[in-house]
């Protein structure tokens, strides 16, 4: 026996024995996120909520940071696309197929009167004739990689705003873009509140009450106000000190209650989180409802259970 036969069959019991990638099934989010509007904690909430709902779909998660809208550059926002581009590229490995397609950014509906156009902020826009090459640069890796019943949902403002015939086309180009004939397509046509984070971090009453480091960070800035206050007014009186600490404090408790109380209000007031559940077969539209997006959970993603305090129960009570 030659060398080189012996190195073929070496060659040929390590492939043999080489581990093979297992396939799986992934839900793939995609956040932009600004650290006020759309924030970091969604995707934790999320990943919780699809091991207990969908144990066999893995959510991986494409995050950027980016400054608020009205203070991106276009170069910061040409680098944001590229680490995207990088990142959406690599989510899936060789087999795996994509389940759900989460979109987590700013939002808009250009031109609603004339030719209306789904606005992703950073990713693209999607308009009644296609994907804009912007789209497109993002997206193309995962073309053809997905099911078809690929569940897309726009967590995104007022996405599908326009006539009906309009936001039928646009969620049937998103369906043809990923080769998903069978698709299911969410998007609001109002303001989207962040509630999954309403849900995580006021899940019962003692989570408003402030905690005892709140208590001391407002103590101590109404202090520091409180002595600025008196030396400006030239009457360094212990009333005055007092009187600024104490409304320092009740600005910050206020400043406290504000944004949960907003994401309630989100969770419940119809001008908040309402948008179109598109359901496809075969390529055509067969359903398209006005739905409250946190009371379709099961429809949207595919959950089992059918409303988010439900699943925000069993998923906080641990």
């Amino acid at each position: 026996m030659t060398l080189r036969t012996i190195a073929a069959i070496f060659s040929l019991t390590l492939t043999l024995h080489a581990p093979v990638a297992m396939s799986a099934d992934v839900a793939l989010e995609i956040v932009v996120s600004d650290g006020m509007a759309i924030t970091e904690s969604v995707p934790e909430i999320l990943r919780e909520m699809f091991r207990q709902e969908l144990p066999n779909t893995e959510l991986r998660v494409v995050m950027v940071r980016a400054p608020f809208p009205s203070f991106l550059s276009k170069e910061q926002e040409a680098e944001l696309r590229e680490e995207i581009k990088a990142k959406v590229a690599g989510a899936l490995n060789p087999g795996d197929i994509l389940t759900h397609l989460i979109l987590d950014t700013h939002g808009e509906t250009l031109n609603r009167k004339t030719s209306p156009e789904t606005f992703f902020w950073v990713l693209g826009n999607i308009t009644e004739q296609g994907a804009d090459a912007r789209f497109d640069e993002i997206f193309r890796t995962l073309k053809n990689r997905a099911s078809q019943d690929l569940k897309i949902i726009s967590n995104a403002c007022s996405v599908f705003c326009g006539p009906k015939e309009s936001v039928e086309k646009r969620a049937l180009v998103l369906t043809q873009y990923f080769n998903a004939p069978d698709a299911t397509v969410y998007g609001s046509f109002v303001p989207e509140a962040e509630t999954f984070a309403f849900e995580a971090k006021y899940a019962s009453p003692k989570h408003f009450l402030p905690t005892g480091k709140m208590v001391k960070l407002h103590a101590a800035i109404g202090i520091v106000a409180g002595t600025v206050f008196s030396l400006m007014v030239n009457d360094p009186n212990v009333t005055t000190t007092l009187t600024s600490l104490a409304l320092t404090n009740l600005a910050m408790q206020i400043l406290h209650f504000a944004r949960p109380l907003g994401a309630l209000a989100g969770q419940t007031v119809k001008s908040f989180n309402q948008g179109f559940l598109m359901i496809f077969k075969n390529g055509k539209i067969q359903t398209i409802d006005v739905v409250s997006k946190m009371k379709t959970l099961a429809e949207t993603y595919g959950f089992k259970s059918q409303g988010l305090g439900t699943m925000c129960s069993r998923v906080y009570s641990k």
